[in-house]
């Protein structure tokens, strides 16, 4: 069972309402905004490092729990580079997947957080960074602390 469909299920089960920042629909136009001759880099990169995924996996586990996220965007960009693949397949997936969708998460969590209790669950890579959405909550003057 996937982290999403355990947090939906508590929730449910708590009765709380769930309320997605995005249809799976503006999911899939980020996607599509990808370009095709991107999408093939990228899918060739992911098959130049397939025996490796293990290994991709623990570094992004290991960056998380150091609380070192923006490791993780990077190391795309670090893998592209020792494979000899163009960086700007990598910059592509993060302008398209990270970077634009932050702003609508941001703007569409922001009358839940005015109205408080809120819970707001999104991937670690929509954290991180000038676009991510630590960075505009605290620009937009809110205190954010981590928590354990």
């Amino acid at each position: 069972k996937s982290f999403d469909k355990q947090i939906a299920s508590l929730a449910k089960s708590n009765n709380i309402e769930i309320i997605g920042l995005e249809t799976v629909g503006e999911q899939m136009n980020a996607f599509a905004a990808i370009s095709d001759a991107h999408q093939i880099s990228l899918l060739r990169l992911t098959l130049a490092y397939a025996d490796q995924r293990e290994d991709q996996f623990e570094t992004i586990i290991d960056a998380y729990a150091k609380r070192k996220l923006g490791l993780v965007l990077h190391l795309g960009k670090a893998m592209a580079k020792i494979k000899g693949f163009e960086i700007a397949s990598s910059d592509a997936f993060n302008s398209a997947l990270i970077h634009k969708r932050n702003d609508r998460m941001f703007k569409r969590s922001l009358p839940l957080i005015q109205r408080g209790n809120a819970f707001i669950a999104v991937g670690a890579g929509h954290l991180i960074g000038t676009t991510g959405l630590v960075a505009q909550y605290k620009r937009a003057g809110y205190k954010l602390e981590a928590i354990d």
